[in-house]
């Protein structure tokens, strides 16, 4: 398990990333992507050995536009791992977090599953697989059918 990124809540992904380059030099790693199913806009910007994702609501029914409005900054943090299915597994016999949002693709990350958790310390965790999953369960994307 690795830290993939830090997720940042912003009203104005534009704004806040045009801060970032004057303060600290830091430069987008592409263009902001459109996630519906989250509903927000995102843009990751590199910070070397790993990302922060800067999120910005798309509309009032947004999961983070409350946040945005209200107490924009840090939001989650979140893991890569090798396998997505058996870290939720894991995460769940704990009883140390709850699973709030279940696997699914992210278009902003290569289409990998993503799966959020939210700790009892109330905590967002997000996972993220290390390898695209293809149409068939467990096949990576470089694999082949025979």
């Amino acid at each position: 398990m690795r830290l993939h990124h830090v997720a940042y809540v912003t009203k104005n992904l534009e704004r806040k990333a045009a801060e970032l380059r004057r303060l600290f030099g830091l430069q987008p790693a592409g263009e902001p992507v459109v996630d519906t199913a989250q509903g927000v806009r995102i843009l990751f910007v590199d910070l070397g050995s790993t990302q922060l994702e800067l999120l910005e609501p798309l509309d009032t029914d947004s999961p983070v536009a409350y946040r945005a409005a209200n107490a924009p900054g840090l939001f989650h943090l979140c893991f890569e791992v090798d396998d997505l299915d058996e870290a939720l597994r894991c995460v769940a016999e704990t009883e140390e977090a709850t699973i709030v949002k279940a696997a699914q693709p992210a278009p902003a990350i290569k289409g990998r599953r993503v799966a959020f958790v939210v700790t009892r310390s109330n905590d967002l965790v997000e996972f993220v697989e290390q390898t695209p999953k293809g149409p068939c369960r467990g096949q990576t994307t470089t694999d082949k059918l025979v």
